[in-house]
């Protein structure tokens, strides 16, 4: 259920400060780092997931924000046949439930988001908000919202109890808040670079110009 706290203007959404965080929290986006072994993860290297929902007792969740589906939006959501002409992305968000779909919208402006956005709608972090694709479906058939600003999923991402807080331990991961809404701007593919971008300090540039296998360099 939203709050009636206040929420920034555009101009706050896109100046957030990224702030690196040592607590797991939803909203919090991590950020693959190249020691994150790839054997045992493939689908989470040079990934961003966010983080959707943690709780201490029970372990975390959360979605991959850029691992392009290879099925169209058709085969994935074939209840939406009456939605045909939705062109919004589908991002695999995890391993997890791999059946089951999940949605995020962004809005620019949060006061516009509360007099426009159905109540189901949740928020996530600033400016992104999560709620079931039936009901995006709806708010597209009725102009609330638009393809650009949507990005459906396929499967999530789970940790069991303690299970993220050891992979951060050893290094697996950048956990950083205030970035959520800026990887919803970007197009897919370039997520992981633009992350690490936008971190000050001058390792996670060189990061970024990793190529994908370094030990085949």
């Amino acid at each position: 259920m939203r709050t009636n706290k206040e929420t920034p203007h555009r101009s706050e959404l896109d100046e957030m400060l990224l702030e690196l965080t040592d607590r797991i929290a939803p909203g919090c986006c991590l950020i693959a780092t190249p020691f994150l072994k790839i054997k045992d993860d493939p689908m989470f290297a040079r990934s961003v997931v966010l983080i959707t929902d943690h709780d201490p007792l029970e372990g975390a969740m959360g979605l991959i924000l850029n691992r392009p589906a290879r099925q169209s939006f058709q085969e994935i959501f074939p209840d939406a046949h009456t939605f045909l002409n939705i062109e919004a992305p589908v991002v695999v968000g995890g391993p997890v439930e791999q059946v089951v779909g999940y949605s995020l919208i962004t809005v620019n402006d949060e006061f516009d988001a509360v007099e426009t956005l159905p109540s189901s709608f949740l928020q996530v972090s600033p400016g992104v908000y999560r709620s079931h694709p039936d009901e995006v479906f709806k708010s597209q058939e009725e102009g609330l919202i638009s393809d650009d600003q949507v990005r459906y999923f396929c499967g999530a991402s789970g940790w069991e109890k303690n299970q993220l807080e050891s992979e951060l331990e050893h290094g697996a991961w950048i956990l950083i808040s205030g970035l959520a809404h800026r990887c919803m701007q970007w197009e897919v593919k370039d997520v992981w670079r633009n992350s690490l971008r936008c971190l000050p300090d001058p390792v996670f540039q060189l990061w970024s110009m990793l190529p994908h296998y370094p030990e085949h360099n």
